[in-house]
């Protein structure tokens, strides 16, 4: 049963299948153990017929320039990628295959970014198996997903206290900000930034000052840690 609610499609946790044939898999994700554990879970549920596997955004997007398939399982925290930008990045060369995306963080405000940027569905790592088979049945009846838990939310909107995860606010850094972080992890100075990439040392003091107050932190060193903590590739 499908539910509408603010633009999602909450399915009913019963892990049925729903007719669904089998189907051929793109899982995107670091590690092995992990992604091995979710093919034996989707063959034991008569759901997978074939699966490749991609261990980072480039890994993926070289598999997709050649191969289609029916769906991309998706980790958004790779090695080569920060938050959402490998949903971006798939959809550029992929904007049909139904992505449901699989986060560390039961976060309400990164579930809805990344809908908003084409995922099909939005689930934890600690969603139950039988969310797991939902999410892919909303995906197949071309439905979009959205975890029970996140979903509960959606009754009175986000909480205006609800716990917003590292991943989810470095999503919400432009590109350029994004650029100018990278740079202050590998401890470039106001003037090398400013040479790299072309502006002004001003425009550079100005970025940093939004990007202090948009992680909550007071400087550089601060800004490193959150984001290494948050898994941000700094190379």
């Amino acid at each position: 049963m499908l539910g509408k609610l603010r633009n999602f499609y909450i399915v009913e946790s019963n892990g049925e299948l729903g007719g669904m044939r089998t189907m051929k898999i793109l899982f995107v994700a670091d590690h092995t153990l992990f992604r091995d554990g979710v093919k034996l879970l989707l063959k034991q549920s008569n759901l997978l017929e074939q699966a490749e596997d991609a261990n980072g955004l480039q890994a993926a997007l070289t598999i997709l320039g050649k191969e289609r398939f029916d769906l991309i399982l998706l980790d958004i925290k790779l090695r080569d990628a920060i938050g959402l930008d490998s949903l971006r990045e798939i959809r550029k060369l992929d904007n049909k295959t139904p992505v449901i995306t699989i986060t560390d963080d039961e976060d309400f405000h990164l579930a809805n970014q990344a809908i908003a940027h084409g995922a099909s569905g939005y689930i934890s790592k600690t969603s139950s198996s039988a969310e797991l088979v939902d999410a892919i049945s909303a995906a197949y009846a071309g439905k979009t997903y959205l975890a029970p838990d996140l979903s509960q939310h959606l009754n009175f909107g986000a909480p205006p206290n609800s716990e917003v995860s590292d991943i989810s606010i470095l999503a919400s850094l432009s590109d350029r900000q994004r650029e100018v972080l990278c740079h202050i992890a590998r401890g470039s100075s106001n003037k090398a930034i400013s040479a790299k990439m072309n502006i002004s040392q001003n425009t550079v003091k100005a970025h940093l000052a939004t990007i202090f107050k948009i992680l909550g932190v007071h400087n550089r060193t601060e800004a490193f840690y959150f984001a290494a903590r948050a898994g941000m590739p700094l190379e």
